[in-house]
């Protein structure tokens, strides 16, 4: 990805604690089993986090437990403050600004509320630099991965300094009222993980944000403690591309258009049959990319809205009537590999994408 990027999603990055509260045996009320508080704690590790992301979520399950704004808890030292309670939910949420999680160090915890308590010890991932060698968004590149929804999306990331003890891959997408939210955690030995066709359906076509594939190092610690049960999740490096995700018919009631060039192999000239008008369209330099197509762009042509689309055929280079567009990056070079990609507009406002290569 570009790094320039990557600060954008720091608020993201975190440490995932979940502490289960002992088991209610001496409530009050007769019909309640279970645990009397979850605890979600909030972190980054290194010095690059937001010093205002650091929360612990404190919600009492046991309405007979103590109440949770009236928790202490302690880790590394640091105390952390309560900065709101909300009685309708039971939650109650503290904070620190004070607290540095670094690669391979040694922290301690304690949690309690009333007569329920829970300490221990964690250890944060090493230092291990992990990054996505496909999809990437390379210096230089002017337009995202492209992929469709309701079909797999292929994912693989390398990790340099040694191995992280887990990988969680997470994918987010949004077409509202759609909102993907996928998360899967992975062997460290893991370098690759296909994410299935199902999960991006109907979240195709949205413009912004674009939708997102990020790849973090992992440790998760179990801690067992009389009755209080301690999860542990703590994220360390992570590295993040962006992707676009198209939308495709959903009634299958159209024919997917056929892209040809009835130009020369250096000045093409595009048109499609069924001639559905279309919404844009981009001409890609195949680049060597890890793997991916459809990047480098270096023309296109799109509608503003207001017209009824884009008609066969188009001249590469002269932007159709009705349509904004910028000057070709470059000519055509023989001896290259070049895509085109063509999103349509069909009259119920559905849509589909297609694609042509040739090799002038």
């Amino acid at each position: 990805m570009i790094k320039s990027q990557r600060w954008l999603f720091v608020i993201a990055m975190a440490v995932v604690l979940s502490i289960a509260g002992c088991s209610d045996d001496n409530g009050t009320d007769p019909d309640y089993e279970g645990n009397n508080y979850e605890i979600n704690a909030n972190f980054e590790t290194g010095t690059t986090r937001d010093p205002d992301s650091l929360y612990v979520e404190v919600h009492r399950l046991n309405p007979d437990a103590d109440s949770p704004d009236e928790a202490s808890i302690i880790i590394g030292g640091v105390v952390f403050e309560l900065i709101s309670y909300d009685p309708a939910t039971d939650i109650a949420i503290y904070a620190t600004g004070d607290l540095n999680l670094n690669p391979s160090g040694d922290y301690s915890f304690s949690f309690a509320c009333g007569a329920d308590s829970s300490g221990g010890n964690f250890v944060v991932p090493p230092p291990i630099d992990i990054s996505l060698t496909s999809p990437v968004v390379a210096a230089g590149d002017t337009t995202y991965p492209v992929f469709t929804e309701n079909n797999p999306i292929p994912v693989s990331w390398r990790c340099d300094g040694g191995e992280p003890p887990y990988v969680e891959l997470y994918f987010n997408a949004v077409n509202m009222p759609i909102v993907v939210d996928y998360r899967v955690n992975l062997p460290g030995d893991q370098t690759s993980y296909t994410i299935p066709d199902t999960i991006s359906d109907g979240a195709g076509g949205g413009t912004f944000p674009p939708a997102t594939i990020v790849v973090k190092v992992k440790q998760m610690v179990n801690l067992t403690e009389s009755n209080i049960e301690a999860n542990i999740e703590i994220y360390g490096d992570f590295d993040i591309s962006m992707i676009t995700l198209l939308e495709v018919d959903p009634g299958g009631d159209h024919t997917t258009p056929v892209i040809s060039n009835i130009g020369t192999p250096t000045n093409p000239i595009f048109t499609w049959t069924p001639a559905y008008p279309a919404s844009g369209f981009t001409v890609y330099r195949n680049t060597s990319n890890n793997g991916q197509a459809y990047t480098g762009a270096i023309w296109g042509a799109f509608t503003d809205g207001t017209t009824e689309g884009i008609y066969p055929s188009v001249v590469y280079g002269t932007a159709p009537e009705a349509t904004y567009s910028a000057p070709p990056e470059e000519n055509i070079i023989s001896g290259d590999e070049y895509s085109i990609m063509v999103t349509y507009i069909f009259e119920d406002e559905t849509g589909a994408v297609a694609f042509f290569s040739w090799a002038p």
